[in-house]
């Protein structure tokens, strides 16, 4: 009978890391008229660990309806998503606070642009 060892410093660098990442919105503020639509890319950047999917998701402000598409909306760190902002035709003039959210099994980020609304 053969016995082997069990080496916990072994074992534990096959393990895989927690993941760690950023996500940023590029431009930061976006100028639209109602009606129309806007494009920016969010970046999902790899910080640390082993990478494992991101989906993204716009939190629009509380109350108002924006149609979002991103392409693509999920991926593994690190990758580019564009973002298409359909901004509705009842939308009021403003500036607003854009939450994009990206979220993994295990962590959730979360950054901030500006939608400002014209006539433009």
């Amino acid at each position: 009978m053969i016995l082997a060892k069990f080496d916990e410093a072994t074992y534990s660098s096959f393990k895989a890391t927690p993941m760690n990442f950023s996500v940023s919105v590029t431009p930061s503020s976006v100028e639209a008229k109602p009606g129309g639509n806007v494009t920016v890319t969010v970046t999902v950047a790899l910080e640390s660990g082993t990478p494992q999917t991101v989906t993204l998701q716009l939190l629009p402000p509380p109350g108002m309806a924006i149609g979002v598409t991103f392409q693509p909306p999920q991926g593994n760190p690190t990758f580019t998503s564009k973002m298409t902002i359909h901004v509705p035709e009842t939308i009021p003039k403003g500036k607003f606070g854009i939450v994009v959210m990206a979220k993994s099994r295990d962590l959730t980020k979360t950054t901030i642009f500006t939608l400002k609304i014209s006539n433009m």
